[in-house]
């Protein structure tokens, strides 16, 4: 960690030094992410944009230039328009999960059939030509609940490595979508 802030330190001087900002005037959580989208500095020099394009990028109080920025970071992230996000899925009666599926990482590598194949099924009608990762929430005593997720839901899991953030967004976009 301490090699990560060190190199965001220096972000945040560059940031500073390329927009004309004391670096003292930046306000941030105490880990030091910034404005509305929580972006670390290096993240802001690589995704931040003036989306509002009233010719300065405010992270701070432009929730247009907030959005927008989200938007670049997880366009850069693997985020395809349109590509459904997250399916329930539940383990088959009687079969054990492989180990494989729990260390895949952060990405969506296996087909429905594959999936299936290794226990795992769902009730719902999936696009077979998308690839899916496994997403096992912890459920205290009870059991886990289970999830596959496609390449936006570990576009999503890039902004915010938590699993139980990116299964909430989910539905909270999908209402703000709707309204």
């Amino acid at each position: 960690r301490k090699a990560f802030f060190r190199h965001e330190l220096e972000a945040l001087l560059l940031l500073a030094q390329e927009t004309g900002t004391d670096p003292l005037n930046f306000y941030g959580s105490y880990a030091g992410a910034i404005g509305f989208p929580q972006f670390m500095p290096g993240s802001i020099r690589a995704y931040a944009v003036d989306f509002d394009e009233d010719g300065r990028i405010d992270l701070e109080n432009s929730a247009v230039d907030a959005i927008g920025s989200i938007a670049r970071f997880l366009h850069q992230h693997g985020w395809r328009r349109g590509e459904p996000i997250l399916f329930p899925a539940r383990q088959l009666a009687g079969c054990s999960l492989p180990d494989e599926l729990f260390k895949s990482g952060l990405n969506a590598k296996y087909t429905v059939k594959q999936l299936n194949e290794r226990c795992i099924a769902t009730d719902t009608d999936v696009p077979v030509h998308l690839r899916f990762g496994l997403i096992d929430l912890p459920n205290g005593t009870a059991p886990p609940e289970y999830f596959i997720g496609t390449g936006n839901f570990f576009a999503i899991t890039r902004y915010n490595r938590s699993y139980f953030y990116a299964v909430s967004v989910v539905p909270l976009g999908q209402a703000i979508q709707e309204e």
